[in-house]
């Protein structure tokens, strides 16, 4: 499946989900791929259109890079990492490993996410 196809799909499954990024794999963990859905108002009001999709895909990197390489460094003693997610106020960031890639995402708050995360992962390795 081509990255831009698994990143519609990742969005098409709920409407609170904001933004996708497809990561590659450690130590990086780069996003390869991203997806801002249409729409959405920016959690930072003073950009506007590709800077918005620019920042959130800024941030998930960021967020990829600490968190997997500190679940990394315990895979040895808790088993691999399956799922994280991590609250902020304005939005939820939710991550998750498939064969080749890590997804990561942002999602509007306040929403219960891990029935979420667990529904669309478990439809990705199907």
């Amino acid at each position: 499946m081509e990255l831009s196809d698994l990143a519609g799909k990742i969005l098409s499954f709920d409407k609170n989900i904001r933004f996708v990024g497809i990561v590659g794999p450690q130590p990086e963990y780069r996003i390869v791929h991203s997806q801002m859905r249409e729409g959405v108002k920016p959690l930072t009001p003073h950009m506007t259109g590709e800077e918005v999709a620019e920042r959130e895909k800024f941030e998930c990197e960021m967020i990829s890079q600490i968190a997997l390489g500190v679940a990394g460094q315990l895979e040895k003693d808790l088993g691999t990492m399956t799922l994280g997610t991590i609250n902020y106020e304005k939005a939820t960031l939710a991550f998750f490993r498939l064969k080749r890639y890590t997804v990561t995402m942002t999602i509007e708050p306040g929403i219960y996410v891990l029935p979420i995360v667990k529904r669309i992962k478990a439809q990705l390795e199907r």
